[in-house]
């Protein structure tokens, strides 16, 4: 048997840094992703579709318009693929007096049915629904927050029972009913399907959603296996937060089929914690999978009810979220009083008396205290309210995060404009 040592700069290339605090375990484009594109009855997926079926038929117009603009046309075969050059090029030819008058008389009958395509491919492409990316990173917390919860119960119901594997049957309990999440998660087919049968398979997908399914699901549980990973054993870092890397044996078979051992620089982790000799079942990562991504179309769903406009925010989706976990909870209303600036009732009065063309705008009119008073509904022992502090370090870090970003971009816009104007006045 045989030993290689990794050199110092194959041990640079694999450095390792921790995950900043603005960070999620499940990464926000495939978040936005899955709500996006992933649901095959999604108001965004059929528009796609519909636009998609739109322009094959239009195809053909087309090319006929962009043939009679540059006045060739590209040379196709038997088959009716485009013929290339040597050089890769497509081959094109000029269009003969023939062509032309085919061509024109071509869309001149389609015509009619072209202004028509056009006319709904732009209105299916306004009825798609666009998502900040604000929502999709604090769904991506939401996510981080009630997947954290759900497998902390499970690891420790896992120990009660003095096992090592995480199975599916550990995430149904005494207690389970407690959690914060419980109200939300309780209700996809995934959950009532563990809790019916104590045990998760891989259901059989349709065939119109097992390639969506598939793609979804893969994708949140590849997040779901860090997320555990650290859990379980999270990094170990120094004073500056870089990961400490370590030598570990790695055995493979060598050219001859003698096993080699190499050893290969990897992040350290700790596993001396309560959860460190516990290992996830692959059925239980498959059931919260699932699960996640049924969440996601219910959120969907709902943000899609309730939504009278193109663009659904951060705030729609906490008020989604709020309404989901605070349900049955009892309610307490009260007034509470307070004071804005509004429009001196009597500057107005004189404003508008004044002809049309010696009036103010009414910013430009004097402003007075006026008390309000509003009606603040608030939840007894929200549950809401509890996973909002759970996650406040996070909004406070990722605020911080955007901030910066944001400062960065505007300096880089102003550099870039005294560069233009520097410019212009040589």
């Amino acid at each position: 048997m045989s030993t290689t040592t990794p050199t110092p700069a194959e041990a640079t290339v694999k450095k390792v840094t921790k995950k900043a605090p603005h960070e999620t375990f499940c990464a926000a484009p495939r978040v936005r992703a899955i709500i996006e594109k992933g649901g095959a009855g999604s108001i965004n997926a059929k528009a796609s579709r519909s636009i998609a079926e739109l322009k094959a038929e239009i195809a053909p117009d087309v090319e006929q318009e962009g043939f009679l603009k540059s006045g060739k046309k590209v040379v196709k075969d038997a088959s009716g693929k485009p013929v290339k050059n040597a050089d890769g090029t497509v081959q094109e030819a000029a269009l003969t007096d023939a062509e032309r008058t085919t061509y024109d008389n071509a869309r001149k009958a389609f015509s009619a049915r072209r202004a028509e395509i056009d006319a709904n491919i732009k209105l299916f492409r306004g009825a798609k629904y666009r998502i900040s990316s604000g929502l999709a990173d604090l769904l991506a917390a939401y996510t981080d927050d009630a997947t954290t919860e759900l497998f902390q119960f499970a690891f420790d119901m896992c120990l009660l029972n003095g096992k090592k594997i995480v199975l599916p049957s550990f995430f149904i309990g005494e207690g389970i009913e407690n959690l914060m999440w419980y109200q939300l998660v309780s209700r996809t087919a995934a959950w009532r399907k563990l809790a019916s049968t104590k045990d998760y398979e891989d259901a059989e997908a349709t065939p119109a959603t097992a390639g969506d399914k598939k793609a979804n699901t893969g994708s949140i549980e590849f997040c779901i296996r860090k997320l555990v990973k650290e859990m379980i054993s999270p990094l170990v870092t120094n004073t500056s937060g870089t990961v400490v890397m370590e030598q570990k044996e790695k055995k493979r078979k060598g050219p001859d089929g003698a096993e080699v051992t190499d050893l290969v620089w990897a992040a350290k982790r700790d596993s001396t914690g309560k959860y460190g000799q516990l290992r996830l079942s692959n059925r239980a990562l498959k059931f919260v999978g699932d699960l996640v991504v049924e969440l996601y179309q219910i959120i969907a769903a709902q943000l899609l009810l309730r939504l009278r406009v193109k663009t659904i925010t951060a705030d729609d989706l906490s008020d989604v979220v709020q309404s989901a976990l605070d349900l049955g909870l009892p309610t307490t209303q009260d007034f509470v009083f307070g004071q804005k600036d509004v429009v001196d009732p009597e500057a107005r009065k004189t404003n508008a008396a004044l002809p049309a063309d010696q009036r103010k705008k009414e910013s430009e009119l004097p402003k007075v205290r006026s008390k309000t008073v509003d009606v603040v509904t608030t939840v007894v022992g929200s549950r809401f309210a509890r996973v909002e502090d759970r996650i406040r370090p996070w909004r406070t870090a990722y605020d911080a995060h955007q901030a910066e970003r944001k400062a960065v971009a505007e300096k880089a816009a102003a550099t870039k404009k005294a560069a233009v104007a520097a410019a212009v006045g040589k």
